[in-house]
């Protein structure tokens, strides 16, 4: 689990990402549609662009199609206070 910060228009959402692996050979940082889904998200996709929204309708995060994959715009991590468990895949 890691907590997140979201910036959409000025405005941060804090959020928790769970089940999130580690892959220390990823050229770049992936997110699951599905997840954010299980954790009460939805995702709205075009052709060139992305919006995730909480269950209210508010959009928490967005982004735009790059070279074929959708990029997040404007996610950071939070320093974790605590040691967190984490998942290695090899």
């Amino acid at each position: 689990m890691i907590h997140v910060r979201l910036f959409h228009n000025g405005v941060c959402h804090d959020a928790v990402l769970k089940e999130v692996w580690y892959v220390p050979d990823a050229n770049a940082d992936l997110f699951s549609v599905k997840a954010a889904a299980q954790s009460g998200y939805s995702t709205t996709l075009n052709e060139k662009e992305i919006a995730i929204r909480r269950g209210d309708g508010t959009i928490t995060a967005s982004g735009k199609l790059v070279n074929d994959l959708y990029v997040l715009l404007a996610i950071r991590v939070c320093i974790p206070r605590h040691a967190a468990e984490v998942h290695l895949a090899t």
